[in-house]
């Protein structure tokens, strides 16, 4: 049964080429630190998918597109049938409107 008491956070911004023309976060490059005093911990690594993805994490789907109608039916139903009674849901705002979009 589902409980508002178990929450999900769900990223909308994966993309491929199949569906979205070009790979979209699974190719996203390693952030440099804000402080540029900090030593540099972490590499500027390029990612290639799909096979070498920035995710510690390989989806059993693959490299799936979140604006793929199939998929996105397919995890709600996992979703749900794992219980999950919120989820949340990342939204990049609005492209048309200055400032309102990532």
């Amino acid at each position: 049964a589902q409980s508002r008491r178990v929450h999900a956070f769900f990223y909308l911004w994966y993309g491929n080429p199949t569906v979205d023309g070009q790979w979209q976060h699974w190719n996203h490059e390693v952030l440099p630190h804000w402080d540029k005093n900090h030593p540099k911990t972490y590499p500027q690594v390029k990612y290639l998918p799909p096979t070498d993805i920035h995710s510690p994490f390989y989806p059993m789907r693959g490299c799936y597109s979140s604006r793929d109608p199939a998929t996105l039916r397919e995890q709600f139903e996992e979703l749900v049938g794992s219980g999950v009674g919120v989820v949340v849901v990342s939204w990049s705002g609005r492209p048309h409107v200055p400032g309102a979009h990532d």
